[in-house]
């Protein structure tokens, strides 16, 4: 116990108790110049750095699992991020059904799954007032929004948004459905 003469913890499982009774740090680790390395205060919460040459990497099992570069370019799976999110992954996927799927997005919405769609949205932003996002894709549920069984929660649809702004207004007014890859396979443009 380091500021505590009670030391605990969750069972057995905590060797090492800080405790701070003041605002401030209740733990630094710092390098030469006072380069904070691992601290939590009050104020900024957890905070994990390195000197300003160095990469931040978080292991497990000895393996190098997310790289945070000077550049801060995130990796996962690689040690040199060329990107703002870079993920990798090495396999031996030789099936042509199934592939490999390198991230799944999840939106739990509860009991039933009803009419539910899920976006990702590309926003494009300057300086002046604008329409966002331009363009949504997305996923929506069911057999072209009805999903009102169980049977029919499995079906599902691919769906591309666009904005077309009638002013310079920012937010989402002229966004609207343009494309989609119905669950049977069908495409609409327009429908």
């Amino acid at each position: 116990g380091i500021g505590t003469g009670s030391p605990s913890g969750n069972g057995s499982k905590t060797t090492l108790h800080i405790n701070s009774d003041t605002n401030g740090a209740a733990i630094r680790l710092s390098q030469a110049g006072n380069s904070a390395l691992i601290r939590y205060d009050d104020t900024d919460g957890l905070q994990v750095g390195t000197i300003a040459s160095k990469k931040l990497s978080f292991e497990t099992g000895d393996t190098t699992a997310i790289t945070i570069d000077t550049s801060q370019n995130v990796g996962i799976g690689t040690n040199s991020p060329d990107h703002l999110l870079d993920l990798y992954k090495s396999t031996g996927t030789t099936s042509t059904t199934t592939g490999t799927t390198l991230q799944r997005l999840w939106n739990y919405v509860g009991s039933d799954l009803k009419q539910q769609k899920t976006f990702i949205d590309f926003v494009f932003q300057d300086d002046n007032a604008n329409q966002y996002p331009q363009v949504r894709i997305g996923a929506e549920v069911g057999q072209n929004g009805d999903s009102d069984t169980t049977e029919k929660e499995g079906s599902g649809a691919f769906v591309v948004y666009t904005n077309n702004a009638p002013n310079s207004t920012a937010g989402t007014n002229a966004l609207a459905e343009r494309f989609r890859v119905d669950y049977a396979g069908n495409v609409g443009i327009g429908t």
